[in-house]
C-alpha cells in the first residue's frame, strides 16, 4: 500500500478520531454542565410557581378573620338571639343580613379570586349567600328559596366544630350546587372559621370559596416552553394536568394519580421541602421533574409538579454534538480529497492540529494551520468552526453565570452564604443597606453576632431543619444592624448538601411591617369609625359633588325610610323637596369651595311621603391631597323637637288657661279656700271664705282669728287658735273630713263645717304654707235631721196604720150594734141614754182611729180640683162661732187662684184643726189669718227640703198670734200623740193628721214660729189644671133598703155577723163568706149574685184580687169594699182607684144602705 494512501487512511482515521474525541468531550462537557442548572432550574421554578399558589389563597385567611369581627355580623348574632331585634339599635336581623351581604357584594366586585361568601347558621342553613351566578359572572345575592342547606357538607361539620378564632381551609375539589357537580367545573378552595355566642356557643360559620381557575391558568401560563405542570393534592390525585381526562377525575369516581405515571418520583424519599430529580415516566420518556410542596391560605398541602424532558434539557449540547458531526463529516470528506495533498504535508500540520487538540479542552487559544493548503488547512478550518461553536456554548454559559454574579451584586435583597456552623461565607453588597455593614465585614463572622438575641434560637431551628432537608420558606427573624437598630428580615433559603452551605435570600420587611401595623390601625379606625357611624343616633350621609349618595348610616335608614342598598348610588335629590332643589344645589356649589354648614334648620322627604324638620350640620370632604371630593351631612331630626316646643307653647297655653280655670274655679266655689304661708298669714282668699269667716287675704292669725269662734262638735269649748285647722296645716299636719262649728260673731250665723288640708312643700320637701278648704255641711246636717224625722214618722206612720185598721173593725161592732140597741130601747130613757153614750165613745173611737190613719198617710182620699178660697169662705162661716168672740178671724184671698187637686172634705177637717190649735195657743184672745196664694217652690228651697218637689203649688196659710211654739220642740209637734196641752184638752193627733193628709196629698207642710211671737203654718198643695168642682150641698139621702141579693165576704165573725143582721134588715138576700176561695165557690156554682162586699184586707187573696176573679165570672156584677186600712189594694199614691167604691170602717147602717144602693146600680 502506498504512502499517500496509508497517510490518506491515516488522516482520514486521524480526522474522525479527533472530530469524534471533540464530539465528545464537548457533549459531556455541556452535559455535565447543564444537567445540575436544569435540575436547579427546574426546582427555583417549581418553587415559584408553589410561592404563586400560596400567595393567591393567602388574602383570603386575612378576610376571613376581618369578616369575622364585622360589625354586621355582630349585629345578626345579637338580633338572632333576641328573637329577630337587634337589642342594641333595634335593628331587625334581616337588615343586618342586608348589610353583611351588600359588604360581600362589594367584596366580590373587587376581587376576581372570590367566588362566593356565606354564612351558614349553627343547623347549617344559609342564611347569607353572595356568589358570581349573576350575568356574566356579576354578584348576585342569595334569597328564599335559593339557600341551601349546608349540613352534611364536611366543610361545615368541621369549621362549627373548631373553637373560636381558629380557620378552617379545605382540600381543593369542584364546586357542587345542591349536591350535583357545577357545569361549567369550578375548582374551589373554601376558608371558613366559626361564629360563636356570647356565652361560647356555636352561632354558625363564615365561608369564602376560592375560585382556583385563574391561579391554575397562572401555573400553566408560568411553563417554560417543552415543559408541564401539575397540581396535585395529599391523595395523588389530578388537580391540574394537561390531560384534561385525568383532573379531578377522583369527583367521578376514576382513578388518576401522578405516582402511576411518575414512578421514579414516587419510589423517590421526597422531605418536606420537596425534591428535583432525573425520572423517567410510564412512558419511558427520560426527563427532569421537581416535586414541591405548598399550603394554600395554611390549608392541606398540596404539590407542585413540574418536568422537562430530556431533550429539552440537553438541547444546547445535542446542537453541538449536531454541529461537530457535520463539522467531522466535512473533515473526512476533505481528508479523503486532499488526502494527497495532506500526506505530503503531514508533518507539520498534524504536530500542530494535536496540539490544538490538546489545548482545546484546557482553553488555551487554538493555534490551528487554518491556512495550510490540503487537507490539513481544511480540517483546521473546520476543527476551527467547531471549536469557535463550542466556546461559544460555553461563553453563553459564562455569561449566565456573571449574570446571576450581577444580580447577587445588585440585588436589593441580602443573599447570604453560609456554612453548617452559621460563618458567612459570601455576602452580597445590599448588606451594607440593610445592616449597615460591608460584605468583607461580615465574611468569616458567625450569625450569631448579627441575630437579635430573642430569634438566635428559632434561628438555629430553622437552619437544622433546612439541613433535614426541609426548604425555608417566608420565615422571619431579626438582625442587628450596625448602628444598634434592628431589622425585620424575611427569608427564603436552601441547604446544599454537596457544598455544606446554606444559601439565604432575606428581604426587609420594615416597610411592609410598618404598612401594615398602619394598614391594621387605619382599619382599626375604620371599624371605629364605622361603628361610630352606624350606631349615631343622627343621619350620616356622604355623597359626591354630583349629589350621588356615598353613604348612608343606620339612622339615615330609620329616618327617611330607604335602605342604605337602595340610596347609595342614587342621587341626594331624592330626599330634598322640589321647592328646595335650588338651594341645595348652591349648598354643593358652596361646599365645593369649602364652605360649612351648621346646623342649618330646614326640611327634607322621606321615602313615604312625609315632610322631616331636620337640623343639617354639612362638611366638605376632602381626598389625602386635600382635593374636595364630597361633602358629610350630619341631619337630626327636630320634628319631635319642634312639635314639642309648639306642644310645650300649647301646654303652657293650656296652663295658664287652666289657671285661669282653676283661679275662676276657686274663686267660684262655695267651699272656703285658705292658703297661708310659713307664719300662718293668709296669701289666698276665696270669696267663699271671706263670706263664711270674713277672712281675706293678707290678715295674719291675730287678725283672722277675731270674727269666728271655733268648737268641736256637741262640745262647747273654744279651740284656740294653734287648734285651728289652717294652723294645725302650716304645721305639717294633713286634715281629712275634720269636722268642726263655726260661730260668727258678726253674722251670730252657726256653721257645721268639714275641713281638708294640709301642708305646702318645696322641691326639698321644706313646709311653706299651707291650704284649708272648709265645706259648709250645714245644710247636710238639717237635711240629715230632717230625713231622721221623716223615717221616724214613717215608722210611727207604719206602726198606727196597723192599729187603726184592727180597732177599725171592732169599732164596726160596737157602732152598728149600738144602733141596733138604741132601737130596742128608745122607748126606756135610762137605757136609752147608756146607749147614745156609748155611740158617742164609739164615734169618738172612729174620729180617733181617722186621724191616726191620716197621719199613718193609709185614709183613702179622693181628691178633685176644689177652689180653695170657696172651701175658706165656707170654713170660716162656721169657725167663727167655734171659735170664739175673743178670736178675730180674718181671710185674705188671692185672686184668680188656680185650683188645688185635693180631698175636700179632709182639707176642711185639716183647716178645722189648725184653727183649733191656734185657738188653744191664744187663750186670752187673739188674731187668726187665713190666706191663700200660688207659690213656687224651687230648686234651692227644694235642696234644703229634700221630699220637697220643685214646682207650682197653692199655698194655704193659718197663722196667729199665740205664744209660738219652742225650737226645741218644733220637730216633734207632728208626731202622733204628742202635746203641749193639759191632760184631757187634746189627743196629741191633730197636726199629726194635716201633715199625713198634705203628704198624702203630694203636697208640703212648713212651720214657721218663734215664741212670744206666734206660729204660721203653711200648707203647699198641689195645683190641678183643670176648673174646680162645685160643691155638693145637698142633703144626705133617707136609709133605703132592697131585695137584691149581696154576697158578704169577712174574714171577721164579728163583722160578719153585724153586717148580715143589717143586711138582712134591709130587706136584702144575703150569702156569706169567710175569705175568698169560698166566695169564688159561690160564684161558681153559678147562684144569682147582684153585688158582692167584700173585705179588702184578708189573709191570702185580698179584696181586689177576688174582686178582679169575680169579675171574670160575672161581668156585670156590682162591686163595694170595705176596709179600715187599705194599704195598695185599691188606693195608690193616697186615692183611690177610679171607679172604685170604698166603704170606710167603721160604718154605720145608714152608710151601708147608702153605698149598697150605690153598687147596685153598677150592675145595670
Amino acid at each position: 500500500m502506498r504512502l499517500s494512501l496509508r497517510l490518506a487512511i491515516a488522516m482520514i482515521s486521524l480526522v474522525l478520531l479527533t472530530v469524534g474525541a471533540v464530539s465528545f468531550l464537548s457533549y459531556r462537557n455541556l452535559e455535565t454542565a447543564t444537567w445540575p442548572r436544569a435540575l436547579e432550574r427546574i426546582d427555583g421554578h417549581a418553587r415559584l410557581l408553589a410561592s404563586e399558589l400560596e400567595g393567591y389563597a393567602r388574602g383570603a385567611r386575612d378576610d376571613i378573620l376581618g369578616f369575622r369581627s364585622a360589625v354586621a355580623l355582630e349585629g345578626i348574632v345579637r338580633a338572632h338571639m333576641a328573637g329577630g331585634m337587634d337589642p342594641l339599635d333595634a335593628t331587625t336581623e334581616e337588615k343586618w343580613h342586608e348589610r353583611m351581604a351588600a359588604r360581600y357584594r362589594a367584596e366580590l366586585e373587587s376581587k376576581s379570586s372570590f367566588n362566593q361568601f356565606r354564612i351558614i347558621d349553627a343547623s347549617g342553613a344559609e342564611i347569607v349567600r353572595v356568589d358570581r351566578s349573576g350575568p356574566n359572572r356579576t354578584p348576585h345575592v342569595a334569597h328564599g328559596s335559593e339557600l341551601q342547606s349546608r349540613a352534611d357538607r364536611e366543610f361545615f361539620k368541621a369549621a362549627i366544630a373548631l373553637p373560636p378564632g381558629k380557620i378552617y381551609v379545605s382540600p381543593i375539589d369542584l364546586l357542587r350546587d345542591r349536591d350535583a357537580i357545577a357545569v361549567p367545573h369550578v375548582p374551589t378552595m373554601r376558608v371558613a372559621t366559626p361564629i360563636h355566642k356570647p356565652d361560647g356557643a356555636p352561632f354558625g360559620i363564615v365561608v369564602i370559596n376560592l375560585d382556583m381557575r385563574p391561579i391554575f391558568d397562572r401555573l400553566q401560563s408560568l411553563i417554560r416552553p417543552g415543559g408541564q405542570v401539575y397540581l396535585v393534592n395529599e391523595q395523588g390525585d389530578y388537580l391540574l394536568t394537561p390531560d384534561a381526562g385525568k383532573g379531578f377525575a377522583f369527583e367521578f369516581g376514576k382513578r388518576a394519580r401522578w405516582q402511576d405515571d411518575f414512578p421514579d418520583l414516587a419510589k423517590a424519599s421526597i422531605p418536606d421541602s420537596g425534591i428535583s430529580m432525573p425520572i423517567e415516566n410510564v412512558g419511558g420518556e427520560s426527563g427532569a421533574a421537581a416535586l414541591i410542596y405548598a399550603r394554600p391560605a395554611g390549608g392541606p398541602r398540596v404539590a407542585v409538579i413540574e418536568t422537562t424532558p430530556r431533550s429539552v434539557i440537553l438541547a444546547p449540547a445535542a446542537s453541538l454534538r449536531q454541529s461537530v458531526f457535520v463539522a467531522g463529516a466535512i473533515a473526512v470528506l476533505a481528508a479523503a480529497l486532499f488526502a494527497a495533498f495532506l500526506a505530503r504535508s503531514l508533518a507539520k500540520p498534524v504536530v500542530q492540529m494535536t496540539r490544538a487538540v490538546n489545548g482545546f479542552s484546557t482553553g488555551q487559544p487554538l493555534a490551528l494551520p487554518v491556512g495550510a493548503s490540503g487537507e490539513i488547512g481544511v480540517l483546521a478550518n473546520a476543527f476551527n468552526r467547531m471549536a469557535t461553536d463550542a466556546r461559544e456554548k460555553t461563553a453563553a454559559l459564562s455569561r449566565e453565570v456573571a449574570q446571576r454574579q450581577r444580580i447577587f451584586d445588585r440585588s436589593l435583597d441580602l443573599i447570604l452564604v453560609v456554612d453548617r456552623k452559621g460563618t458567612f461565607v459570601q455576602v452580597s453588597p445590599s448588606s451594607f443597606a440593610i445592616l449597615g455593614y460591608q460584605p468583607d465585614e461580615l465574611v468569616g463572622r458567625n450569625a450569631v453576632e448579627l441575630v437579635y438575641p430573642d430569634d438566635i434560637d428559632i434561628t438555629r431551628t430553622e437552619m437544622r431543619a433546612a439541613r433535614r432537608g426541609r426548604v425555608m420558606r417566608n420565615f422571619e427573624c431579626r438582625y442587628v444592624r450596625k448602628d444598634r437598630h434592628v431589622v425585620p428580615l424575611e427569608w427564603t433559603g436552601v441547604w446544599s448538601e454537596e457544598d455544606q452551605q446554606h444559601y439565604f435570600i432575606g428581604r426587609d420587611v420594615t416597610a411592609r411591617k410598618v404598612a401594615e401595623t398602619k394598614l391594621r390601625d387605619y382599619a382599626e379606625r375604620e371599624q371605629q369609625y364605622i361603628a361610630a357611624v352606624e350606631s349615631s343616633q343622627d343621619a350620616i350621609i356622604t355623597n359626591t359633588l354630583a349629589g350621588t349618595i356615598t353613604g348612608w348610616n343606620h339612622s339615615a335608614e330609620a329616618l327617611f325610610g330607604y335602605a342604605a342598598a337602595e340610596a347609595i348610588g342614587k342621587n341626594i335629590g331624592m330626599i330634598v323637596p322640589e321647592d328646595r332643589r335650588d338651594d341645595h344645589r348652591k349648598m354643593l356649589v358652596q361646599l365645593g369651595d369649602g364652605a360649612q354648614f351648621e346646623h342649618f334648620e330646614t326640611v327634607r322627604i322621606a321615602k313615604d311621603g312625609r315632610q322631616i324638620d331636620v337640623s343639617l350640620s354639612v362638611s366638605p370632604v376632602r381626598s389625602p391631597s386635600g382635593e374636595i371630593i364630597g361633602a358629610a351631612a350630619v341631619a337630626h331630626d327636630i320634628t319631635s323637637r319642634k312639635r314639642a316646643a309648639e306642644d310645650l307653647k300649647h301646654e303652657m297655653e293650656e296652663r295658664q288657661k287652666l289657671v285661669d280655670i282653676l283661679s275662676n274655679t276657686i274663686g267660684s266655689m262655695t267651699d272656703a279656700v285658705l292658703v297661708a304661708d310659713d307664719k300662718g298669714s293668709v296669701i289666698y282668699s276665696n270669696p267663699a271664705a271671706e263670706k263664711l269667716m270674713s277672712i281675706i287675704t293678707g290678715q295674719t292669725p291675730a287678725e283672722w282669728s277675731v270674727p269666728n269662734e271655733v268648737r268641736l262638735p256637741d262640745s262647747n269649748e273654744l279651740v284656740p287658735i294653734n287648734g285651728r285647722p289652717l294652723m294645725r296645716a302650716v304645721r305639717g299636719e294633713t286634715l281629712s273630713n275634720f269636722e268642726i262649728v263655726i260661730h260668727h260673731k258678726t253674722a251670730d250665723k252657726i256653721h257645721n263645717v268639714v275641713t281638708n288640708g294640709g301642708p305646702i312643700r318645696d322641691r326639698n320637701g321644706r313646709i311653706t304654707g299651707g291650704v284649708v278648704v272648709y265645706h259648709d255641711i250645714t245644710q247636710i246636717k238639717e237635711t240629715e235631721r230632717q230625713l231622721r224625722q221623716a223615717q221616724k214618722m214613717e215608722a210611727v206612720g207604719e206602726l198606727t196604720g196597723g192599729v187603726a185598721h184592727d180597732f177599725n173593725n171592732i169599732l164596726t161592732v160596737i157602732t152598728g150594734t149600738i144602733e141596733i140597741l138604741a132601737d130596742a130601747v128608745a122607748d126606756k130613757p135610762s137605757l136609752a141614754a147608756i146607749a147614745k153614750m156609748i155611740d158617742e165613745a164609739a164615734g169618738r173611737g172612729a174620729d180617733l182611729t181617722q186621724r191616726l190613719l191620716a197621719f199613718a198617710r193609709r185614709q183613702p182620699l179622693q181628691p178633685r180640683e176644689v177652689d180653695l178660697n170657696d172651701l175658706v169662705v165656707d170654713t170660716v162661716k162656721l169657725l167663727k162661732p167655734t171659735l170664739g168672740e175673743h178670736i178675730e178671724v180674718e181671710a185674705l184671698l188671692k185672686d184668680g187662684l188656680p185650683p188645688a187637686l185635693v180631698d175636700p172634705s179632709q182639707l176642711t177637717t185639716a183647716l178645722l184643726n189648725l184653727s183649733l190649735n191656734s185657738r188653744d195657743a191664744m187663750p186670752h184672745g187673739g188674731r187668726l189669718l187665713i190666706e191663700t196664694s200660688p207659690a213656687f217652690l224651687d230648686e234651692s228651697y227644694a235642696k234644703e227640703n229634700r221630699e220637697v218637689k220643685p214646682g207650682r203649688y197653692v199655698m194655704l196659710a193659718v197663722s196667729d198670734t199665740g205664744a209660738g211654739i219652742p225650737k226645741n220642740i218644733q220637730e216633734k209637734v207632728f208626731e202622733p200623740f204628742f202635746t203641749t196641752k193639759a191632760v184631757g184638752r187634746g189627743t196629741g193627733l191633730g197636726l199629726s193628721m194635716v201633715y199625713g193628709f198634705v203628704k198624702q196629698t203630694g203636697g208640703h207642710i212648713k212651720i214657721y214660729s218663734e215664741e212670744g211671737q206666734g206660729t204660721t203654718i203653711k200648707l203647699y198643695l198641689p195645683p190641678s189644671l183643670g176648673k174646680a168642682e162645685a160643691r155638693d150641698t145637698s142633703a144626705a139621702p133617707d136609709v133605703q133598703g132592697g131585695s137584691e141579693a149581696i154576697l158578704v165576704v169577712e174574714d171577721d165573725a164579728l163583722v160578719l155577723s153585724y153586717v148580715v143582721t143589717q143586711l138582712l134588715s134591709l130587706g136584702y138576700d144575703v150569702t156569706t163568706a169567710t175569705n175568698a176561695a169560698e166566695a169564688l165557690e159561690v160564684i161558681k156554682t153559678g147562684k144569682n149574685i147582684d153585688v158582692l162586699f167584700t173585705d179588702v184586707i184578708m189573709p191570702g187573696m185580698n179584696g181586689r184580687q177576688l174582686a178582679d176573679q169575680v169579675k171574670l165570672l160575672r161581668p156585670n156584677i156590682g162591686i163595694l169594699y170595705t176596709s179600715g186600712y187599705s194599704e195598695n189594694a185599691i188606693v195608690h199614691h193616697g186615692r183611690l182607684d177610679p171607679g172604685v167604691l170604698l166603704l170606710a170602717k167603721p160604718y154605720r147602717k145608714a152608710d151601708l144602705a147608702r153605698m149598697i144602693r150605690k153598687a147596685v146600680p153598677e150592675r145595670a
